[in-house]
């Protein structure tokens, strides 16, 4: 006790002078923790000495404690709220805590203070970057002095702006100007990887990763940038080592899990992708990660159905089949030349269409409506156009990236059945007494997807009937057409389950997978195999005569894999039909990588 009160008497004796002398010794030797305690006694014994409140919040700022700093500037303020350096290290501490909104007003107090104190022009530019406003944030960074010691980081800032607007090669040449005055900085090569990336320059893009980690091999963001070039050139086993890399480092990286989970799932690993997915959900999840609960929540729902949907196909349509509306833009169906698209129109045969969103709860067989909603070069589109039968029954499409970016989560296949010359338009359903209540007409077609009750659905086929005379539902021999899609499924899975019956076709197939969906483009390959020799196949099975349209189908499916799967090996196309017609026999001969088998000898083999 009598230790304790000789220091605090020995304390006192010191006047402020002394203490903040000591304390700045303590600062400019880089020995913070001492020169806090000595800030520390000065403002308590002389609580209204600015200068004090001031350094120690710089010194708040160096022992990385900026909610304290914060609290210690805005005493400095306090006592003189016309000091324009306690703004702007105020603005500093507000944007190592990333509040942007609350720095911004400091960053505008001190530009009221003094307009020519260059740090503001730098901090204003940083906020609005980091709100995105990224036009605006341009001004600041070019007004910024080249002779002051951030030129390089407000060159590097204007580049990761006109990055973000898409300028890439405007970002470039911001990018190679701060690498003039700081050639080592491993962040401007980064972005400047990603800009090449987004030029689709991958060979300069990997220079630049590259580089980058030459000079921080530890830095995460380049080797994940490096799996992501790799994964978009198709090298998917070495973009898995480069996000193992990122692993190594941050094993809770959890957007390196998510990587991992699509491109062993484009490899056809389907354990090693589940599990890559489910610790990506795992982590966002203990660590409420909120920017990425939405992808994991549709992951999630990809695991569920993936895991209870294990197996072949099995098309069992309901007794009586469920009626939908889907909502189609412009861009679903129009070509980009403005022709109404050849997906939707019906087929002469039983050729299956592509995949859209659908509701989960569709299933084989089930009827759709197909409502138009949109303007496209001047013409407004408010229209039931199209009607469509359900090939599949829903899945999950959420794993899937373009899914994602679409915001669509389930996904079924179709094939038209009858396209409306004379469609019913908005105006004349909203006259309609007997669609008062109907679902997607209340709310103006403002959703992708509508069930219709049965009363409703009924009253619309009678008025399409009206407009349509050539219409009959009765017509369109829908049981023929489910009873030959299940006759072609099951074809499928027994040529699945005996892949080698191929062999005497000259084709030594292991197999990958059945019905596999071309997501993105849509469709579904019948059987997708491997050839030993080194080749991917993939393979069409068609019930009855191959056609120009069969051609144009496989032609696709194997474009797809290519695009998706295939890195150095070629991937071949083989149709399996009764026979085909002459438009088909002229196309195979230009390309002697789709090919054609007998479905009867195929039978036969399979002692069918």
């Amino acid at each position: 006790m009598l230790k304790i009160l000789l220091t605090l008497i020995g304390d006192e004796l010191m006047d402020k002078e002394e203490y903040f002398d000591e304390a700045m010794d303590f600062f400019n030797n880089d020995e913070f923790e001492e020169a806090l305690e000595y800030f520390e006694k000065v403002t308590k014994y002389y609580p209204d000495n600015q200068d004090a409140w001031f350094m120690k919040a710089v010194t708040y700022i160096n022992l990385e404690e900026d909610e304290k700093a914060l609290q210690s500037i805005e005493k400095a303020i306090e006592l003189n709220p016309e000091d324009t350096e306690a703004w702007v290290k105020k603005a500093w501490i507000l944007l190592l805590l990333d509040d942007s909104r609350e720095g911004l007003k400091a960053v505008e107090k001190a530009m009221e203070l003094d307009k020519d104190f260059t740090d503001v022009l730098y901090l204003k530019g940083m906020f609005l970057l980091n709100m995105n406003l990224y036009s605006e944030c341009l001004y600041y960074f070019e007004k910024y002095p080249d002779d002051e010691l951030l030129y390089p980081d407000s060159l590097f800032q204007q580049g990761v702006a006109l990055y973000k607007l898409g300028k890439h090669r405007d970002a470039i040449a911001c990018f190679d100007e701060s690498l003039k005055i700081e050639s080592e900085n491993p962040e401007v090569f980064n972005y400047k990887g990603l800009a090449f990336m987004s030029l689709k320059d991958y060979t300069n893009a990997q220079e630049s990763f590259e580089k980058s980690l030459k000079f921080n091999p530890g830095f995460i963001l380049p080797n994940f940038n490096l799996g992501i070039l790799e994964k978009e050139t198709k090298n998917f086993e070495q973009s898995i080592d480069y996000f193992e890399k990122v692993l190594k480092i941050d094993p809770e990286n959890y957007d390196a899990w998510y990587q991992k989970g699509i491109i062993f799932k484009r490899l056809n690993l389907e354990k090693e992708s589940l599990d890559a997915y489910k610790k990506f959900i795992e982590i966002v999840k203990k660590n409420d990660i909120s920017e990425s609960k939405l992808i994991a929540r549709r992951v999630n729902e990809y695991i569920s159905n993936i895991e209870k949907n294990t197996g072949p196909v099995k098309l069992n349509p309901r007794k009586t089949p469920v009626h939908w509306q889907w909502v189609l833009k412009p861009e679903d169906f129009l070509e980009d030349d403005g022709r109404e698209r050849k997906s939707l129109e019906p087929q002469e045969t039983n050729q299956p269409g592509r995949w859209w969103n659908c509701h989960k709860d569709t299933r084989f067989g089930d009827l759709i409506l197909i409502y138009r909603a949109g303007k496209k070069e001047g013409e407004t589109y408010q229209d039931l156009k199209y009607l469509l039968m359900a090939t599949s029954d829903a899945y999950s499409i959420e794993d899937d990236e373009y899914a994602f970016e679409h915001g669509l989560t389930y996904g079924c296949d179709y094939q038209p059945l009858f396209k409306f010359e004379n469609p019913i338009t908005l105006n004349e359903m909203k006259s309609e007494e007997y669609l008062e209540g109907w679902n997607a007409l209340t709310s103006n077609f403002n959703r992708l997807v509508y069930k219709t009750d049965q009363r409703h659905w009924d009253h619309l086929i009678r008025l399409l009937k009206d407009r349509n005379p050539d219409f009959e539902i009765e017509n369109l021999k829908i049981s023929e057409i489910i009873d030959d899609l299940k006759t072609e499924y099951d074809l499928v899975e027994s040529l699945y389950d005996n892949i080698d019956a191929l062999e005497k076709f000259g084709f030594n197939l292991d197999n990958i997978d059945r019905q596999v969906i071309c997501k993105g483009p849509g469709g579904r390959i019948d059987i997708l195999a491997y050839d030993k020799s080194g080749d991917f196949v993939v393979i069409e099975l068609k019930n009855d005569s191959a056609n120009k349209k069969t051609y144009g189908q496989i032609s696709e499916y194997v474009n797809w894999a290519i695009n998706r799967l295939a890195n150095k090996e070629s991937v071949k196309g083989l149709v399996i039909s009764r026979g085909y017609d002459d438009e088909f026999k002229t196309a195979l001969y230009d390309n002697p990588n789709i090919v054609h088998i007998e479905l009867s000898d195929v039978l036969a083999e399979l002692g069918l």
